[in-house]
């Protein structure tokens, strides 16, 4: 097989406005799409050639011998990123067959180095190919797909030109579908630090797309770094769909175990021996239109491409002023389209099984409280799961290694939670217990959404100090007043609420609506006051009276849509009266009472769902399900593989980390 470019009798490279063959030119299909002949010219085999033009590249010209089985040339698309390529492929003279694939990249077809080969035999939309000229030219937009990974030796920092080609299923000359040149950062770095006269060192790597592979002090390892859902990194979910919209910043279920990220790495930089910068497009942990094991509130994923349009950066600095054994993480996500509600790991941290003793840590008392794994607060593939508003540490049993987690930032559209989670596995390289900080962001606009954390390594004796340090320089409440809005239909809203700083104590709750354009309208108190065994057995521990009910009002039942948000009132009138997590949408008719088959709840009917929550997501998070642990890129690969700096100025839940579930 030969490719060869097109030259007049003056021996110059011919262009799309130059070209034709027998008095025509062919029609072109979209940018870096093959053209779509007239089958009149495709059937030309007394002249020998089959010709075609690219939008933008070199005219290429295909000899066959007369006589030779292809009527038509393959069509297809390519796009290309600096993780992975996807497009799709077809030859219209051999409908069932796959057309093959070939990148080569320092020049075409028997010039440049063939780097790879693949086959266009993948559910396109499951790949995220959303082309509508796939439809045009097969009639289906489910088959022909392709997708292959770029070989980390690409990834060099240097300027590299690719060619995509798909192939004739009958072995004659194929159609140039791609030509892109990507510069492409690689992902491999290391800060340290010193602490306690021992090296704290973290480790990025390419296969994470430069999410955290390890962290080290002491000779000790604390990162678990199995798959591409575990690692210390970021991720997020949106409107409580859990794994069905969850960027993941280390990779995707997809990626598995292996040295590959569907994550896209655009920027990386060391300032400084103790500092890192990074910037990435997550890849979703599902693949479109796929299910995957945690998916709440849909059946299959709902994103449509592989990775997020929406840019992440974080900066890792190891030392915080005169603390050593603290690492500062400072992250953002320009967010590219609103949400009603984002749930943010800022970030998630599975740790070496071998931290097996939990705490909670509340540095304004100094009050350390071991937490149990007892039946009550087992849940799905885990030991133990629970989230408090009270920071975590895991230790080792002697307490000679400790991790502990601190944030910034709550406020009444920003609630911040700790989760700690224990995950067994007869598999030692999988198991992990984790900690996760959560934040649940209501309300989210287009712009730039902004995170400060703070994870402390040491002993378990220098994390608590440091902790109380960290305290010290910004005191916030520790225990916000937390919750969950359960649901409503047309009569009743419900839900539970409480504030940690006053057990026993039944707290108001606040009810109001948002409009499309996120305005918020207040319907009016209620009180927390209707007792509930599971809110007591699983969160409170006290007299277990924190169920809500609250009426719906007669302005709502209008027949229009209306989404419905609650508000927690503080204990202590001077600080911030947090948003509980999860949202309600109702419609309602004047005259009905409900559009569902919802009765008006009673005190049991609403025990009886709230206790139940532990067959399916956790009872301080229903509607961004806390049964859900998660765990092309743009337009054109030059737009996703800019070099420019990863935090930007523009103005501007989940519970954990994607796991890879045995």
């Amino acid at each position: 097989m030969s490719f060869y470019q097109t030259k007049n009798s003056k021996n110059q490279i011919l262009d799309s406005n130059n070209f034709t063959h027998k008095g025509e030119k062919p029609k072109k299909v979209a940018k870096f799409g093959i053209n779509n002949w007239n089958k009149n010219l495709g059937k030309n085999l007394l002249t020998g050639c089959l010709s075609f033009v690219m939008v933008g590249l070199s005219i290429f010209q295909f000899y066959k011998p007369i006589g030779a089985s292809a009527i038509y040339s393959p069509q297809g698309e390519a796009q290309l990123n600096c993780s992975f390529g996807s497009g799709w492929a077809f030859d219209p003279d051999n409908r069932m067959a796959n057309a093959g694939i070939l990148v080569f990249k320092d020049g075409p077809f028997g010039v440049g180095t063939q780097i790879l080969s693949t086959s266009a035999d993948k559910n396109a939309k499951e790949y995220g190919v959303n082309s509508p000229s796939l439809k045009q030219a097969t009639g289906v937009d489910n088959r022909y797909g392709f997708f292959f990974y770029l070989p980390s030796s690409i990834r060099n920092n240097q300027a590299q030109s690719f060619w995509i080609y798909a192939l004739d299923t009958s072995g004659d000359p194929g159609t140039l579908i791609g030509n892109p040149t990507l510069t492409c950062p690689n992902g491999d770095a290391t800060i340290s630090g010193n602490s306690g006269g021992f090296p704290l060192t973290i480790k990025t790597t390419d296969r994470l797309a430069g999410a955290i592979d390890s962290l080290t002090w002491n000779g000790k390892e604390f990162v678990n770094s199995y798959d591409h859902g575990r690692q210390l990194q970021y991720m997020w979910q949106k409107d409580g769909l859990g794994e069905c919209y969850n960027p993941t910043e280390a990779g995707t279920y997809l990626d598995d175990v292996g040295p590959n990220s569907t994550s896209i790495l655009n920027y990386i930089n060391k300032p400084n021996v103790n500092t890192l910068v990074t910037g990435n497009f997550p890849g979703y942990w599902a693949r479109p239109a796929t299910p995957s094991f945690f998916c709440t509130g849909a059946t299959t994923a709902v994103n449509t491409e592989l990775a997020t349009p929406d840019y992440f950066a974080k900066q890792v600095q190891i030392g915080h002023g005169n603390l050593a054994n603290v690492v500062k993480l400072n992250a953002s996500i320009n967010v590219t389209k609103p949400f009603d509600r984002l749930f943010v790991e800022t970030p998630a941290s599975f740790l070496d099984s071998s931290l097996t003793r939990m705490w909670r840590y509340n540095p304004k008392t100094s009050n350390l409280v071991e937490q149990f794994e007892e039946a009550k607060y087992k849940a799905s593939i885990f030991s133990y799961r629970r989230i408090e508003t009270t920071p975590p540490i895991l230790s080792t049993p002697d307490g000679k290694y400790a991790v502990g987690a601190w944030a910034t930032g709550a406020s009444k559209n920003r609630h911040i939670t700790y989760s700690l989670l224990k995950y067994p596995n007869t598999d030692p390289k999988q198991a992990s217990n984790i900690i996760s900080i959560s934040n649940n962001e209501d309300f989210v606009p287009v712009g730039q959404l902004n995170y400060e954390s703070f994870l402390i390594v040491g002993t378990l004796d220098s994390v608590k100090a440091s902790m109380n340090a960290l305290y010290a320089q910004n005191p916030v409440d520790t225990q916000l007043p937390d919750g969950s809005l359960d649901g409503a239909n047309c009569n009743q809203a419900f839900g539970w609420a409480w504030d940690p700083k006053s057990p026993n104590t039944s707290i108001d709750v606040e009810i109001y609506k948002v409009d499309p354009n996120n305005m918020e309208t207040i319907l009016g108190r209620t009180k927390a006051n209707i007792f509930n065994p599971g809110v007591r057995d699983l969160v409170t521990n006290d007299n277990g009276l924190h169920t809500f009910l609250f009426d719906i009002p007669l302005s709502l039942k209008n027949g229009q849509n209306h989404t419905l948000y609650a508000r927690a009132i503080n204990t202590n009138p001077s600080l911030v009266n947090p948003h509980i997590q999860g949202m309600a949408k109702i419609n309602c008719l004047a005259t009905s009472s409900s559009t569902s088959s919802a009765v008006s709840l009673n005190s049991n009917l609403v025990s009886s769902i709230i206790s139940n929550s532990n067959n399916s997501s956790n009872l301080s998070n229903s509607s961004v399900s806390m049964s859900s642990i998660t765990s092309s890129i743009a337009s054109n690969s030059n737009n996703s593989i800019s070099n420019s700096a990863p935090f930007s100025n523009s103005s501007q839940k989940k519970t954990l980390v994607p796991v890879k579930i045995p």
